[in-house]
């Protein structure tokens, strides 16, 4: 049995079953982290990255109001 829920690892086992059975429901059991909130968690890692990489503060507003390339 997975036990592990996830945390600062990415999704777990568990979320990704959670997320494929909403999926085949089309809607009627939606997954329990909606899309905003996983688009923030994405943004607040790359920022996170970005913040590694250039050695400075960096703000969300600059991740998710990056153009699409």
């Amino acid at each position: 049995m997975f036990r592990y829920e996830g945390l600062h690892h990415g999704s777990s086992f568990l979320e990704h079953l959670e997320f494929a059975a909403a999926i085949k429901s089309h809607g009627e059991h939606p997954p329990t982290v909606g899309l905003e909130a996983g688009l923030m968690s994405v943004a607040v890692g790359v920022a996170a990255q970005l913040s590694i990489e250039l050695g400075r503060f960096v703000a969300l507003s600059e991740v998710l109001d990056r153009k699409r390339s």
